[in-house]
């Protein structure tokens, strides 16, 4: 039997002092295996989400990279074009 010095605790929960040493090492390892199994399935999910934010924070900062280029093709397009009757806006 597994003691517990500052108070019951784990020994009230399904009565876990009182099963075996046998069924103890059961309990401890399908909570272990149901543990495991959650986070290897939340750390993919996780990443996943973090490359998500990475990768549109960086196609962000490339937008603003080639804003101000962008308006001046538009301006320099319009001024081209203007003596057409055609503007862009």
């Amino acid at each position: 039997m597994i003691y517990f010095p500052n108070g019951p605790g784990l020994c009230h929960f399904m009565n876990f002092c009182f099963l075996s040493q046998e069924a103890q090492a059961a309990w401890v390892q399908a909570i272990g295996s149901v543990l495991a199994l959650a986070i290897a399935v939340a750390i993919p999910f996780l990443e996943g989400r973090l490359r998500e934010r990475r990768l549109r924070g960086q196609a962000r900062s490339l937008a603003l990279l080639v804003m101000n280029d962008i308006v001046e093709v538009r301006d320099r397009m319009d001024l081209v074009l203007n003596n057409n009757g055609v503007r862009f806006t």
